[in-house]
């Protein structure tokens, strides 16, 4: 395998692996500070979101740099068909 396409997945993992550690520590540590169980919610919430957003603005910039449309390479919903 190409060892730019392995350290592309290694790098991806890691975030991933990061995320998923950080965040439910982070709502734990918020719930001690007494922050309502609202704001924790959307605090959980806004990580989702700006991954989406960034994908969409990933997409945007690489449509000049490539024949293929990199809407087709980046549309999640795909999955959800």
């Amino acid at each position: 395998m190409n060892p730019g396409i392995l350290a592309a997945i290694a790098a991806i993992g890691v975030f991933c692996l990061t995320l998923g550690l950080s965040y439910p520590l982070l709502a734990l540590i918020l719930d001690s500070m007494g922050i309502g169980t609202a704001l924790i919610g959307l605090n959980a919430a806004m990580t989702p979101l700006g991954i989406i957003f960034c994908l969409l603005g990933v997409a945007a910039l690489s449509m000049p740099l490539s024949r293929k449309s990199s809407i087709q390479t980046f549309d999640i919903s795909r999955f959800f068909r």
